[in-house]
Formats: structure tokens, C-alpha cells, sequence
């Protein structure tokens, strides 16, 4: 059965328990085990770094890994995870997030003029459409399109009334104040982007990093725990409102854990 969630970097390595019984690790044994082609686990590695997500694959059988083999785990998919960052597919991908953000320029109003005569083009062709149509009919027909024709007309006349105030100096005004005022919020928002933008994927992939071995850097792995409604919480509550990634590396264990974080620690180190 497919599983599905995310394959991330060595952000969230400690969680992922294979539940594999032979020291003869692999990419592609972890990958089989997860039933997640090479390109779906690089997809999800980049949607955890742009999103600062640490969604994982959790199949009830991961649980099982013994303790002894996720050490070795965490440290091959960390080398894959590596790796893919490091690739051209990545940096495009990055790219194209980047320019995803950016902010759309607001379009620019229709006066009155133009409005004037876009109404007058669609109404004369619902004229037509309407003549011909009641053309089309027997005479004793035709009458039940009179009144739709005449409205039709009048409402044609009614674009070149000066007293219309759809197509009136004041709507013209009002429609370029709320304009000037989106371009004003678009330029503020334009700026706030080129500032944040950054052409190197390797400064999110630190920035997130970062964020793991700061959430992760205080774990009481002795942490006492007590069942509640059939789950078990923490009886520290200020641990019950610790982000999910540290509670996820509280039941990885502390030799998982601390070699994720040392391995992450290297990983920032050479970037």
C-alpha cells in the first residue's frame, strides 16, 4: 500500500524507524521499504526546505526499527539528502519558487470610456443575436421577443446618458485612487521581495538546518510520560507544547537524535 508524506532532510531523520533487520543499509532499500521513487523523496526534500515543513513518511512498521540500526539510517539518507541539495534539479526548483513569490503587478482600471464601449460591443451583439432569433421564429411568436429587444436598446442608449453614473467622472476618480493606492501596496510588496529574495538555495538549506538544532538542542530524553484517553502525553506540560519535531525526536531516542544533530551540525559547518 502506498504510504504517503514526506521524505526530508536530516531535519527529520530521527523519526523515520526502518524496520529493517540487516545492517546492509541502502538509498534504495530505505527508499523500497517507504515505497517512494528517488524522484517523489527529492520532491518532498525540497517542499520541507521551502516550506520549513518536517512531514515524513510513517508507516506503522517503521516503528520497529531497532535502535541499534537507525544510527546508520539517519546518516545514509542525510547523504542523500545532501546530495540532491547540491544538484542543478534542486537550484532550478528553488529558482522557480522563487519567482512563484513573486508579487503579480495589479491590472490597471477600465474607464469610463473604455467601459463605455465594451458594454456598447457586447450589447449590440446580444441585440443581434436576439433579432435574429426572433427572425427565425413564426409571427405568432415574434412578439414574445419584443420586450427583450427593447430593453436591450434602451440600455445601449442609456451608455451615452450623462447622468449615468457607472460611466461618470467620480467612478473614474474612485477607480483611480483604489488603483494608485494598489500600485502603492504592490511597490511596498515588490521591495519586501527583492530584499528576501536570495539566488543561493544554499542559505535556505542553512537557515533550516538552523532551525533543527535549535528546536532540537534541549530534549529531555528522561522525560516521564503518562496515558491520556489511550495516547501518551508528557507530564511536563511545558514539554506537551513543544514543536512536533521535538516531541518526534523525543520518541526517535537520544542516540538517533544526537546523530542527526551531528550530522546536521557538519552539514551547516561546509556550507
Amino acid at each position: 500500500m502506498k504510504k504517503t508524506g514526506i521524505l526530508t532532510l536530516i531535519i527529520t531523520l530521527p523519526m523515520m524507524f526502518f524496520a529493517f533487520r540487516t545492517a546492509e543499509h541502502t538509498i534504495k532499500t530505505i527508499l523500497s521499504q517507504l515505497d517512494i521513487s528517488e524522484e517523489s523523496a527529492n520532491n518532498q526534500v525540497l517542499s520541507n526546505i521551502l516550506y520549513s515543513s518536517y512531514n515524513y513518511p510513517f508507516p506503522g512498521s517503521l516503528k520497529n526499527t531497532p535502535m541499534d540500526e537507525r544510527p546508520a539510517i539517519v546518516k545514509i539518507i542525510g547523504g542523500f539528502a545532501k546530495v540532491y541539495t547540491k544538484s542543478d534539479d534542486f537550484k532550478r526548483k528553488y529558482l522557480e519558487y522563487q519567482e512563484s513569490k513573486k508579487p503579480a503587478i495589479p491590472e490597471a482600471p477600465i474607464y469610463a470610456s473604455a467601459a463605455r464601449e465594451q458594454y456598447r460591443a457586447e450589447y449590440n451583439a446580444s441585440l443581434k443575436e436576439m433579432i435574429k432569433l426572433q427572425n427565425s421564429l413564426p409571427a405568432d411568436q415574434k412578439t414574445a421577443y419584443d420586450e427583450a429587444i427593447k430593453m436591450i436598446t434602451e440600455m445601449i442608449a442609456g451608455l451615452d446618458d450623462p447622468d449615468n453614473p457607472v460611466f461618470s467622472k467620480e467612478t473614474d476618480n474612485v477607480l483611480k485612487q483604489q488603483y494608485e493606492a494598489q500600485l502603492a501596496e504592490y511597490n511596498n510588496q515588490i521591495a519586501e521581495w527583492e530584499r528576501n529574495r536570495n539566488g543561493d538555495p544554499q542559505q535556505m538549506v542553512k537557515k533550516w538546518i538552523s532551525e533543527f538544532l535549535d528546536v532540537t538542542k534541549d530534549i529531555d530524553f528522561n522525560a516521564e510520560l503518562k496515558s491520556e484517553y489511550g495516547k501518551k502525553k508528557f507530564v511536563n506540560q511545558e514539554y506537551e507544547s513543544k514543536p512536533p519535531v521535538w516531541k518526534l525526536c523525543f520518541r526517535a531516542g537520544k542516540s538517533t537524535t544526537e546523530t542527526a544533530r551531528a550530522y546536521a551540525q557538519t552539514w551547516l559547518s561546509s556550507l
